[in-house]
């Protein structure tokens, strides 16, 4: 009987190896499953225990029990000691990351978040590593620090993708929709957001589609499509049916307030805000609310209101350090302007809405970055410098109202005029800073001549690429110039070279993969980054190369030859070296290297042809 007991119970503690995927699926089923086994976890040791903690977090976790999981993550830190094996301890790590970013203490989970990457770096914990990756992305992004953030998400992705995790590249996906919804890029936001749930839906993991549902709704209450954005948060809390607890309406409640605030249905908004304030929402999200609850309360005059919950708001946001600077802190400034705008106050408006254009504009420039460039000169910006110049101009008519009476309409129409002029001079100053900054992008990463990528950009490029990767992860680099491109030169000129540099490249982009990276790196010299290939296949990539440029020559003009020629095009070919990443070949600079020797055999061999180098 005693056998018989152990053997039952150590194929009910089996259920451990397989309930992520359980709680994925079914998470209240697996979460009561995994309630029946404590006793059992507890009587097998702490090391059992531990591993049915882990499964019990992730569980609660999905189900948005938050206190029960805050408790279940304290009980496993009183158990981990130096004996816990790495993966316990990472997975906790990570957990104590979550519960921190709920309670808005971002510097405290971004140290979790980045003891869990050392840990599960040093025991070659590929998956908790990449999650801890995301997870730093995303408390940068919150922060505002846009473009550390995408450098985090992007590394992850990378191997996210060479590891062929579906669920973990879909996570990877809804945090970049996430930090693109912050930085207001909004269609890449929804793009992405739409990618995730794309693979949730087909894994039919419900807590997983919840959390995409949520933020596509958020971009779109970002956007200013407050439809769309009502009818996604309206289908989030349909999806939230899949767990019992009933507080995990305030995030649905949040939107929906957050929402109709925005859309100006103040006396719908304030109902479903005041029903969020009596469900256990994160505090940084009641600060939100506190703001919209404020901005409703000066729409509809209700001004004593307004000021006690603008006052809420700051008391929670000038709290939370990380926050210091950001945009959720400067929005106080903005709502205290409408405030005093509301009040008769308007030098005491102008005063604050300056303030707040002048860091807002900071703020811009802090962030500013070749990534970033399309997420500067916003339309809310053009509206608040608009405006200021209303506000000034009202303040001074205020001030002069008594002893200029008889002069009203005529100041009025300087006004307009005044105000028409600052809109133009706004307006042309946002296109001509696109342009410019258009331009500047274009001369900074693009070779003038062949419209390709250029040398510094294909470098940098290469190095972030191939760089510290694993030996797994399959790259090749091409290199390859143009045959006797001085005789072409010399005997035709070098506007007809310039035309055969321009047909290599075109030819070139139409031959090359959709994910290939392709520039000009010297005179008559290129550059193919291939990721994700084998070496066979970039061989053969590189001869259908060779045969569409040789196929295609370059017409020649009247009075184009310098030398009598029989031929009325010039005839091109190029000679190609192709090494591909490996354990021998593991830095860009070795890899660059050995394509060039393989180039220069093909080049001594009688040109036109391709060269894969290979380590003797």
């Amino acid at each position: 009987m005693l056998v018989f007991s152990f053997v039952a119970q150590a194929d009910q503690l089996d259920f451990l190896k397989h309930a992520e995927q359980q709680t994925n699926t079914a998470p209240y089923s697996s979460y009561q499953t995994l309630l029946s086994l404590e006793s059992e976890a507890v009587d097998s040791g702490p090391e059992t225990e531990l591993r049915w903690l882990k499964e019990k977090a992730y569980a609660e976790n999905s189900l948005y029990f938050y206190q029960e999981f805050d408790t279940t993550v304290r009980r496993a830190y009183q158990l981990i000691d130096v004996n816990t094996e790495a993966e316990i301890v990472a997975s906790f790590m990570l957990f104590a990351g979550i519960a921190a970013v709920r309670d808005a203490e971002y510097a405290k989970a971004l140290e979790f978040y980045r003891k869990a990457l050392a840990e599960s770096q040093k025991h070659s914990l590929h998956r908790i590593y990449l999650h801890a990756k995301q997870n730093i992305a995303y408390v940068l992004s919150l922060t505002q620090l846009y473009e550390t953030s995408l450098n985090e998400i992007q590394q992850a992705y990378v191997d996210a993708f060479a590891l062929d995790d579906k669920l973990l590249v879909a996570v990877i996906n809804e945090t970049y929709g996430a930090i693109y919804g912050y930085m207001a890029e909004y269609e890449k936001s929804i793009d992405y957001y739409h990618k995730a749930l794309e693979t949730y839906r087909a894994l039919n993991y419900p807590a997983y589609i919840a959390e995409a549902t949520y933020g596509l709704a958020s971009t779109y209450r970002y956007w200013g499509k407050y439809q769309k954005a009502i009818e996604e948060f309206r289908n989030y809390q349909q999806i939230l049916s899949y767990t019992p607890n009933v507080e995990v309406s305030y995030f649905a409640a949040y939107g929906l307030g957050m929402t109709l605030a925005e859309d100006k249905q103040c006396q719908a908004a304030l109902p479903v805000i005041s029903q969020a304030f009596t469900l256990n929402g994160p505090k940084d999200y009641d600060a939100e609310l506190y703001k919209r609850r404020a901005t409703c309360f000066i729409a509809l005059n209700q001004l004593k209101e307004a000021e006690k919950a603008l006052a809420q708001a700051r008391d929670i946001l000038f709290g939370i350090e990380e926050l210091n600077g950001t945009s959720w802190q400067l929005d106080i400034v903005k709502i205290e302007a409408e405030l005093a705008k509301a009040n008769g106050n308007l030098e005491q408006a102008y005063d604050l809405l300056h303030s707040y254009q002048e860091k807002n504009e900071a703020l811009y420039k802090k962030n500013a970055s070749e990534r970033l460039i399309s997420v500067r000169a916003s339309l809310e910006y053009e509206r608040q410098k608009t405006e200021i110049s209303l506000l000034k101009q009202q303040a001074r008519v205020q001030s002069l109202e008594v002893v200029r009476k008889q002069q009203q309409n005529q100041q009025q129409r300087y006004l307009i005029v005044f105000i028409l002029l600052i809109v133009i001079y706004i307006a042309t100053l946002l296109v001509t800073q696109r342009r410019n900054n258009a331009k500047m992008k274009q001369l900074t990463i693009i070779d003038p001549l062949s419209q390709v990528y250029n040398r510094r950009y294909m470098f940098e490029y290469l190095n972030s690429l191939v760089d510290g990767k694993e030996d797994k992860l399959s790259f090749a680099l091409m290199v390859f110039d143009i045959d006797d491109f001085k005789k072409i030169n010399d005997n035709f000129g070098h506007p007809i070279g310039d035309q055969v540099i321009k047909q290599v490249a075109k030819q070139a982009k139409k031959t090359l993969r959709q994910q290939d990276v392709f520039g000009r790196i010297g005179g008559e010299e290129f550059m193919a980054i291939l990721p994700r290939i084998a070496a066979e296949q970039a061989h053969d990539i590189a001869e259908r190369l060779l045969t569409a440029i040789s196929q295609h020559g370059v017409p020649l003009t009247t009075g184009a030859k310098l030398e009598p020629v029989s031929s009325d095009r010039v005839e091109v070919t190029v000679s190609i070296g192709v090494a591909n990443y490996s354990s021998t070949l593991a830095d860009s600079q070795t890899l660059y290297s050995c394509a060039d020797k393989a180039l220069y055999q093909a080049k001594r061999a009688g040109k036109a042809q391709v060269v894969s180098y290979h380590a003797s």
